[in-house]
């Protein structure tokens, strides 16, 4: 499967799409009204643990661009396959993130300084959030898909169908995941050499 058959694939699961959008702006408000903090702070904490790893190199940059490469490739990985248990693990990975990403603008409003904030993390934050929503959109539509094919068991057409429906999605995954290295390499890449040293 090309790019072009990739994005009308993209286009099939539009509904999933939004939904992902929706819940990571959830997660986002969640965030700013400061509620269940103690549940992102494991995520602040990995995200402290991966600046302190990357003092070890004898390029800091070098070795914090490689970490949180690493990083979110291993996460988007978990999202995406852990839609397996039915969609839920990619849902409270949009949540958590969003809750991250509003709990951090609000820190930083109340330090007024929240625009200059917005600002650093805007240049990476598109990919990194674009390549979250699809992600855990992919990873919602892979829990449904084996949720009806459980469901359809019993039906020789009904397994039929979601056969094709398995192949499609499968077959889209090789250069989806090409889309989402090219998103999260740029997205790593704008953090630490761009973004870091323009705020």
């Amino acid at each position: 499967m090309g790019l072009q058959q990739l994005i009308q694939h993209m286009k099939g699961l539009r509904k999933y799409i939004i939904v992902s959008a929706l819940i990571f702006g959830l997660g986002i408000l969640l965030g700013c009204m400061n509620r269940y903090e103690g549940v992102m702070q494991s995520t602040l904490s990995e995200m402290a643990d991966l600046t302190k790893a990357a003092e070890q190199w004898p390029n800091y940059e070098l070795g914090l661009f490689s970490m949180l490469l690493l990083n979110n490739i291993s996460a988007l990985l978990f999202v995406l396959y852990g839609g397996a248990f039915f969609g839920l693990l990619p849902v409270y990975f949009l949540i958590l993130n969003g809750m991250v990403v509003g709990h951090m603008v609000t820190q930083e409003i109340a330090k007024g300084s929240g625009w200059e904030y917005i600002l650093s993390i805007l240049p990476n934050g598109i990919f990194e959030w674009l390549a979250i929503i699809l992600a855990s959109a992919y990873g919602i539509r892979f829990g449904f898909l084996l949720l009806d094919g459980l469901i359809s068991l019993p039906s020789q057409k009904g397994r039929a169908r979601v056969k094709v429906s398995f192949t499609a999605f499968f077959r889209s995954l090789i250069p989806l995941m090409g889309l989402l290295l090219l998103l999260l390499f740029l997205a790593a890449g704008l953090e630490v050499f761009v973004s870091s040293r323009l705020f």
